[in-house]
């Protein structure tokens, strides 16, 4: 019975790291065009894009944190997520 809980946290915490390194990867594309683009319109959008990707990272950093909390899976691999989380503060 362990087994199936772990094998579905480190599911969990496994996919919420990969969509935290896919917000990272969109980010730093999404900064370079801000920086790059002359149309006022499109730099609008993107801004908008990279408040969202913010939003989402996070959203995943308090999830990360609950799941401490709730004692929910291994602390090690919730603390590596968080760090994950925190380390990428998106600026332009």
């Amino acid at each position: 019975m362990n087994n199936i809980s772990a094998s579905t946290s480190d599911s969990l915490v496994g996919s919420l790291c990969r969509e935290v390194y896919s917000i990272r990867c969109r980010s730093e594309y999404v900064i370079k065009s801000i920086q790059t683009t002359k149309n006022v319109d499109l730099c609008s959008r993107l801004d908008l894009e990279l408040k969202e990707l913010d939003r989402r990272r996070k959203e995943v950093l308090l999830t990360a944190e609950k799941l401490i909390k709730e004692k929910y899976h291994d602390n090690l691999s919730l603390e590596f997520l968080i760090e994950l989380s925190r380390r990428y503060k998106l600026s332009t």
